[in-house]
């Protein structure tokens, strides 16, 4: 039974599919991520705060310390938890480059290069088709941001752009108080950040500004809408 992995919003550009020492990688490719793995099956999932999760049931050391080695990070164990929590926060994996690719990725969009050997996870931000449109969106309003003109004049046009960038279920509270938001927010992550990181980012600024009204309004006026609509266009043209 393959021991799976699917690309979490901290890791940009690879996925790691099988058992020690069998694991493989994908360029280019964004998986289907597994909320848990099925009882009994080891598996790999998101947590909390960009965390990693191993499912402890049926893995060995073996794979435990190549996980280790390969994402640059620790485990560590919650009490009452069945589960290893993986701490980096790095968006590169560490890929040792004689493993080969697996076909058994479950790839929701691959790109041309999604077979293209590498030894070590790009910068650039991978998209997949269907943040195309929603990027292209995010980034038209970035010249009308940068003018200072009144919250109120461009605030509708604003929530047009945001609309599609709210993921379903999200914990955004949780992940206000993570390492990887205070990046974000904070502009030291957001120049690298990824699709599925700025995601997380809009979802948490639309649903804390039902609760606290203005957040969106101070998020522009700070110029992190700015920002965030820029590293957009980036990810268009560097892709």
């Amino acid at each position: 039974m393959p021991l799976t992995i699917t690309t979490p919003s901290t890791v940009i550009a690879s996925a790691i599919v099988e058992r020690v020492p069998g694991f493989a990688y994908a360029r280019g490719a964004e998986v289907t991520f597994r909320d848990t793995p099925r009882r009994g099956e080891p598996g790999i999932y998101e947590a909390r705060n960009g965390e990693l999760a191993l499912a402890t049931q049926g893995t060995t050391q073996a794979q435990r310390s190549f996980l280790a080695e390969l994402f640059q990070g620790e485990f560590k164990r919650y009490p009452g938890q069945d589960a290893l929590y993986f701490t980096t926060q790095c968006p590169v994996l560490h890929v040792p480059s004689h493993l080969a690719l697996s076909s058994t990725i479950e790839q929701k969009a691959i790109l041309d290069d999604s077979r293209a050997p590498l030894a070590h996870a790009s910068h650039s931000a991978v998209i997949a088709p269907s943040d195309i449109p929603r990027l292209t969106k995010l980034a038209q309003i970035a010249p009308l941001l940068s003018q200072s003109q009144s919250f109120a004049r461009i605030e509708s046009s604003i929530l047009d752009a945001l609309h599609e960038w709210c993921k379903p279920g999200f914990n955004w509270g949780d992940w206000n108080k993570s390492d990887e938001a205070i990046a974000l927010y904070n502009n030291d992550l957001l120049e690298q950040a990824t699709p599925a990181q700025l995601e997380k980012l809009l979802t948490a600024i639309q649903r804390q500004d039902r609760f606290v009204e203005g957040t969106i309004e101070q998020a522009y006026k700070s110029n992190l809408l700015t920002r965030i609509a820029r590293r957009a266009a980036a990810i268009i043209q560097l892709s």
